[in-house]
C-alpha cells in the first residue's frame, strides 16, 4: 500500500446484489464506509438523523454509479427499528449487512458525568446496535438466510482513558455484544465481528487531537499521524463479503499500530 492514503483503488470485492445498512452515514466515517460498500456493488441503506446531509451522501454515490437511498432514522427509538427494515426492504430488499457504525462520545471526568451523558452513551453505541441486530438476526433466521454484522468499535474498548470512561466502558460492551451474538447465531449462518479502530480525525474528536494534548498524543504514536478512514476498507469489505462465512466472534484491530 503506498503512503497516499487511497487504497479503495486497490481492494478486490464484488458485493454486487448485497443490501447494506449503515447507521451514522450522513458524515464523516459513516459516510465513506457507505461510499466503499456501494463502490464494491452493494446497495447502501443510508440510515441518520440529518435528511440534508445524507441526501448529499446519497447524491455522490449515486454520481460514481452506486446505488443508495436515504433514510432519516433517530437511533434512540428503540421500538422503531422494525419499520426502519420495513422501509429499507420496500425500496431496496431485504438487508444482508448490517454496519453499525453510530456513535457518541462524552468528554471529561467520570464524577463530572450526569445520567444524560450515560444514557445516551449507552442507547447510541449499544443499545441501538443490539436492538438493530436483533432485529436484523430475527429476519434472517425467519427466512432461512445468512447475514453479516460489523459493528464499528474502537480500540478504546481494551484500553483504558482518562476522560473517556463512558465512551470506553459503551465500546467494550459493542466488543463483548459482538462476541456473545456471534455465538448465539453462528448456527443460523449469521455473522458478528467488530473493527476496532484506532485514532483518526473526525468531527467527533476533532476538537481532542487539535488541542495540545491531542497533538502530543499523536506526536507519540509510533507513525505520528492520525488514520484517515480509507484505511478500514479492507476489513470492511472482508467481512461484508462471503469470503468471510467463516470469521464470526472477530475484533479486527485496524489502529495503525497505536495500542500498546
Amino acid at each position: 500500500m503506498s503512503d497516499s492514503h487511497s487504497p479503495r483503488g486497490e481492494l478486490r470485492a464484488d458485493l454486487s446484489g448485497s443490501i447494506a445498512l449503515v447507521t451514522g452515514a450522513s458524515r464523516g466515517v459513516g459516510a465513506h464506509l457507505a461510499s466503499t460498500l456501494a463502490a464494491a456493488g452493494a446497495a447502501v441503506a443510508l440510515i441518520g438523523r440529518d435528511e440534508k446531509d445524507l441526501r448529499a451522501v446519497e447524491e455522490e454515490i449515486r454520481k460514481s454509479g452506486g446505488r443508495a437511498a436515504s433514510f432519516p432514522h433517530d437511533l434512540l427509538r428503540s421500538g422503531e427499528q422494525g419499520g426502519l427494515f420495513d422501509r429499507v426492504e420496500a425500496t431496496l430488499g431485504p438487508v444482508d449487512v448490517l454496519v453499525n457504525n453510530a456513535a457518541a462520545s462524552v468528554t471529561g471526568r467520570a464524577i463530572e458525568a450526569t445520567q444524560g451523558d450515560f444514557d445516551q452513551l449507552f442507547q447510541t453505541n449499544v443499545k441501538a446496535p443490539f436492538d438493530l441486530s436483533c432485529e436484523a438476526a430475527r429476519r434472517w433466521i425467519d427466512r432461512n438466510r445468512p447475514g453479516s454484522i460489523i459493528n464499528i468499535a474502537s480500540i478504546n474498548g481494551e484500553q483504558p482513558r482518562v476522560g473517556l470512561s463512558l465512551y470506553c466502558m459503551s465500546k467494550a460492551s459493542l466488543i463483548m455484544m459482538t462476541k456473545v451474538l456471534a455465538r448465539e447465531w453462528a448456527r443460523f449462518g449469521i455473522n458478528v465481528n467488530a473493527i476496532l479502530p484506532g485514532a483518526m480525525l473526525t468531527d467527533m474528536t476533532r476538537h481532542l487531537f487539535e488541542a495540545e494534548p491531542g497533538r502530543k498524543e499523536i506526536a507519540g504514536f509510533r507513525r505520528r499521524r492520525l488514520m484517515v478512514p480509507e484505511e478500514l476498507d479492507g476489513a470492511l469489505l472482508l467481512l461484508a463479503s462471503r469470503q468471510a462465512r467463516a470469521i464470526t466472534g472477530a475484533t479486527i484491530v485496524v489502529d495503525d499500530g497505536q495500542l500498546p
